[in-house]
């Protein structure tokens, strides 16, 4: 049995939601509010659709101006 698409998209976007969270510090409503934004921003105009999510955390990334933790600690 095959788990529909629409079912793996979400739980892509949500890990994808969980890990913007955890790198950024920002509460998760907010990071959801922001990346299903985006998400639905590119997927509009998207013609290969293979890279949304990692698409989408960047520009999630870039939207709050916050950078991962990891980065962080190096420029620190």
């Amino acid at each position: 049995m095959h788990t529909p698409l629409a079912t793996v998209q979400k739980v892509l976007n949500d890990n994808a939601i969980d890990d913007l969270a955890h790198e950024t510090g920002e509460p998760i409503d907010r990071i959801r509010k922001v990346y299903e934004e985006e998400f639905a921003r590119l997927a509009a105009i998207a013609r290969i659709p293979d890279y949304l999510v990692l698409l989408a955390m960047k520009r999630t990334r870039d939207s709050l101006g916050r950078r991962p933790k990891a980065e962080e600690a190096l420029v620190a």
